[in-house]
């Protein structure tokens, strides 16, 4: 199985990569970005997943905002060039969902994508939990593979679809398994990591999921080795 190793606010961007550019079982990262009120996209992490932080963000300038060491998206992507890191990086575009405005959301999603348009060699997965971005996304000539992070009762045709622990459903992720949809969970604590443990041994125990299936999942999370040693355990041993 497969680990998408996701950042945070614990660790600088130095560090992060430092971390897990040389383990093999570390597939991709994970970012979230955000525009400021001057412009700038930048790399953004979460306290405490407090939504008021990224209202905060796109309140503010650059400069106002109160976060240490904040990485913008260009340096980031030139980082990964210059120290040759070449693994998959899932990019969750962020944007309050009060706004509403298309050419907000255009002028946003052209920024992002003409940045990305300098680093034709990465390997761009783009996301979001707002279906206006992915609606405008999905307009533009690109090749990049393009998910949605699943939110209750609600759904958009996309390449990849990222779930959290409480929305993962058997009958669904095979369903869009058999749509060559790619699976992926997103971890926000330790008690999910123990959740998905269980249930997933839950569903090979009882046959309602096939086992390929489950070990094509990919899991996002802020602990790589710490999830892939949990995860992987069974399959070490045989």
């Amino acid at each position: 199985m497969k680990v998408i190793a996701k950042k945070n606010n614990l660790y600088n961007m130095n560090l992060f990569l430092n971390n897990n550019k040389d383990r093999e079982y570390v597939e991709g990262f994970f970012i979230n970005i955000a525009r400021t009120r001057d412009n700038k996209i930048i790399i953004f992490d979460f306290v405490n997943n407090d939504y008021k932080d990224l209202i905060n963000v796109e309140d503010q300038t650059l400069e106002q905002i109160d976060q240490v060491a904040i990485v913008s998206l260009e340096e980031f992507l030139k980082q990964l060039v210059t120290n040759g890191i070449a693994k998959q990086i899932y990019i969750n575009i962020l944007l309050n969902f009060n706004i509403l405005e298309y050419e907000r959301i255009k002028s946003y999603l052209d920024q992002v994508l003409q940045i990305l348009s300098h680093y034709s060699t990465l390997d761009f997965h783009l996301c979001s939990e707002n279906q206006n971005v992915l609606s405008n996304l999905k307009t533009y000539d690109i090749d990049y593979p393009i998910g949605y992070i699943v939110l209750p009762n609600s759904y958009i045709d996309v390449d990849f679809y990222v779930f959290s622990t409480q929305l993962l459903n058997a009958p669904i992720l095979a369903e869009q398994h058999a749509k060559n949809k790619q699976l992926l969970v997103d971890l926000n604590n330790w008690s999910d990591l123990q959740y998905i443990e269980i249930l997933f041994d839950e569903l090979k125990a009882k046959n309602l999921l096939d086992e390929t299936i489950i070990n094509e999942i990919r899991i996002i999370g802020e602990y790589p080795e710490i999830i892939y040693r949990t995860l992987n355990t069974e399959n070490e041993k045989n």
